[in-house]
């Protein structure tokens, strides 16, 4: 557990490389250093308390009812999904939103009528809602 907490060190992290540019602009060592002093500070009570809680989240996480209720909760999230994407599947299909409203626009501008305008449609023609 040691070894692995002194690589934990090692890992990339934003905070500390956006901690660490702001020291660097600051004028004086001493000012860097107490700035990062406090950005240690800072983190330090959710480091402490992910380190002592990690110990009952992993024994929350070993319980079997706890596994099936995410498992349930995946395969529902994902049937879901499914559905939404087959009822929306014929959508998908059609031109992009906006793209009639840009086609009526370059009539206008042409002098193009649409006589199809309170007109029924053909047999065998589609009409869209």
């Amino acid at each position: 557990a040691l070894a692995l907490g002194l690589c934990w060190g090692l890992m990339p992290c934003g905070l500390i490389y956006s901690a660490l540019a702001w020291t660097a602009t600051a004028q004086h060592a001493l000012d860097s250093a107490l700035l990062m002093l406090l950005f240690g500070a800072g983190t330090l009570p959710a480091m402490l308390a992910t380190s002592f809680g990690a110990t009952s989240v992993q024994a929350l996480l070993r319980r079997r009812g706890l596994k099936m209720l995410i498992g349930i909760g995946l395969v529902v999230a994902g049937a879901w999904s499914l559905y939404l994407t087959a009822s929306h599947a014929g959508h998908m299909l059609h031109m992009a939103p906006g793209a009639d409203m840009e086609q009526e626009g370059r009539k206008m501008t042409e002098g193009v009528q649409d006589d199809s305008v309170g007109a029924m449609p053909s047999s065998g023609g589609h009409a869209h809602h």
